[in-house]
């Protein structure tokens, strides 16, 4: 939504969860820009689409290893545009294995969080 609020020209809105689905529609009702919610998980989602994406914003629930696959799925198939992002939340406690030599990764910890940046080298693209 603060993608939509900052002039996004299109953004897909994933939940797996029915009650945040209703919750983001209610939010959503008086915004005209572009837009899709799907109510499914993110690897389910990205399965089912051919889009490529310029940022890509992953907050899993923590104790599953659905953002990691996700990732896994994003960069296998080349779901990115050039130059395109991959940000991903997690339990700072949690073991994060993001060995992807096309990519640079940086982490920063808020509290019990970890934000971890994925942005492509330009020899992703090659």
């Amino acid at each position: 939504i603060e993608a939509i609020s900052r002039g996004a020209k299109f953004t897909y809105l994933v939940d797996s969860n029915k009650q945040a689905i209703k919750l983001i529609n209610e939010n959503l009702k008086n915004i005209v820009e572009p837009h899709k919610v799907e109510n499914c998980d993110a690897l389910t989602f990205l399965k089912s689409t051919n889009q490529k994406f310029d940022i890509v914003l992953l907050d899993p629930p923590f104790a599953t290893d659905l953002g990691i696959k996700a990732i896994e799925y994003i960069v296998e198939n080349k779901l990115l545009n050039q130059h395109g992002i991959i940000i991903f939340e997690t339990s700072e406690t949690n073991k994060v294995d993001l060995n992807y030599p096309n990519f640079t990764i940086t982490r920063k910890k808020y509290g019990t969080v970890a934000v971890y940046k994925m942005e492509e080298n330009d020899e992703y693209r090659n």
